[in-house]
C-alpha cells in the first residue's frame, strides 16, 4: 500500500507540477485522482452533505486559482486537505455569524 501511496504522491506532483505550467488536463487528472479521498473528507469535517459539497467545490476552485503555490514540500493530498479544511473552518464561521444575525442558535 505504501507503494502505491508513494507513486500517486509522485504522479501527483507530476500533474501539478503541469497544472501550474497551464495544462488544464494534468489538472482534471489530479481532480479524479482525489475527488472521492476529499469529499469524504469533506463529509468528516462538515457532517453534513451540503456543507460538504460546498467545501468540495471551494477546495479544487482554490487549488485551480493557487496550483503554483503548491511547492511540493508534502504530499499534494496534505495540501489540497489543509485548503480544505480553512474552507470547512470558514464556512461554519460565516454559517455561525449568520445565525447570530438573525438571533437563531446553530452552534455551541
Amino acid at each position: 500500500m505504501l507503494d502505491r501511496e508513494q507513486d500517486q504522491d509522485g504522479e501527483s506532483r507530476e500533474l501539478a507540477q503541469r497544472a501550474a505550467e497551464g495544462d488544464r488536463a494534468a489538472f482534471d487528472a489530479l481532480v479524479t485522482m482525489h475527488q472521492a479521498a476529499l469529499m469524504r473528507f469533506a463529509r468528516a469535517l462538515t457532517r453534513d452533505a451540503t456543507a460538504a459539497e460546498d467545501v468540495f467545490q471551494e477546495t479544487f476552485l482554490a487549488a485551480f486559482r493557487h496550483i503554483e503555490t503548491f511547492r511540493g514540500e508534502s504530499a499534494f493530498r496534505t495540501w489540497l486537505f489543509t485548503i480544505a479544511r480553512r474552507s470547512a473552518i470558514r464556512s461554519a464561521r460565516l454559517r455561525l455569524a449568520a445565525a447570530a444575525r438573525l438571533g437563531g442558535s446553530d452552534g455551541p
